[in-house]
């Protein structure tokens, strides 16, 4: 199921200057939900929720997830965001202990009754979405200008970024955009991890990185993401800078969530690496 879900959903890339000179205004622009990408089937024979890592989502098992789409007819195939709460360590959480939480963010239709809409342009399934009782929230923008000042408001509204979309077919390659928000962190690489690569190669792949909590020093988790050539150059006790997308606070524990290497810091001392 999950080759036919990634095969099916069209994908966003990051590059926005590739994006930016290939499309158009107007471009669509929507809130990014932190969940997983989902797909919502209606079949004569059968009815469920399908995401890109094989997990399928039942009405007898999900009743208040599929209440809202109950109305759809045969034949119907939506595009969405499975969320619950404020980010995706929610859904994983609320999938198993409290099912009633979760719904489905629709954004686009692929199918109604049996009628590829794909070859449609965006706004024009927009309108078919909003036809059968299925509201999306967008908003249009005329610049790239635009797109950034909606982006920054998604922001300060709690979301993670946004989905730029050029008003094309949903078939239109390279046609989405995704834009998310990210800080970045001074930290201590404090090990290299011995992975396989590693052994074999001499060359590391992956980082321990740590750093000062009430003035001790604490672990943060590893970081592997960057350019190899830089990677190469790491040693232990540098000072890297990583950029990462939120801070993942538990009881006992502190990580970065999706952190990718920067560069070494030279000018920065260890004291100075504080959460």
């Amino acid at each position: 199921m999950n080759r036919t879900v990634n095969r099916l959903i069209n994908h966003p890339i990051k590059d926005q200057a590739f994006f930016f000179n290939r499309w158009k205004p107007p471009y669509i622009v929507e809130f990014k939900w932190d969940g997983e990408r989902a797909v919502f089937v209606k079949t004569r024979k059968q009815t469920y929720i399908a995401n890109r890592y094989s997990s399928i989502y039942t009405p007898s098992e999900y009743p208040q997830l599929f209440k809202p789409l109950s109305h759809l007819k045969e034949n119907t195939i939506i595009d969405g965001e499975l969320t619950s709460g404020e980010n995706v360590y929610d859904l994983l959480r609320d999938r198993v202990r409290n099912k009633d939480k979760l719904k489905l963010i629709p954004f686009d239709i692929l199918m109604l009754e049996g009628e590829d809409l794909r070859n449609l342009t965006l706004l024009e399934r927009k309108s078919i979405m909003e036809h059968i009782g299925l509201k999306t929230e967008y908003t249009i923008a005329q610049s790239k200008e635009e797109v950034m000042e909606i982006f920054r408001e998604a922001v300060e509204k709690g979301f993670e970024g946004v989905v730029v979309k050029a008003d094309a077919p949903y078939t239109a390659k390279n046609s989405w955009l995704k834009i998310k928000k990210t800080e970045t962190i001074d930290v201590i690489v404090t090990g290299i991890a011995e992975t396989p690569h590693y052994l074999k190669t001499g060359e590391p792949e992956s980082f321990t990185i740590a750093v000062y909590v009430n003035g001790k020093l604490t672990p943060i988790g590893k970081v592997s993401s960057g350019n190899p050539n830089l990677k190469r150059q790491i040693k232990t006790g540098d000072i890297i800078e990583v950029e990462y997308q939120e801070i993942l606070k538990e009881a006992d524990s502190i990580s970065l969530r999706h952190p990718r290497i920067l560069r070494i810091r030279k000018d920065k001392p260890p004291e100075d690496c504080k959460i």
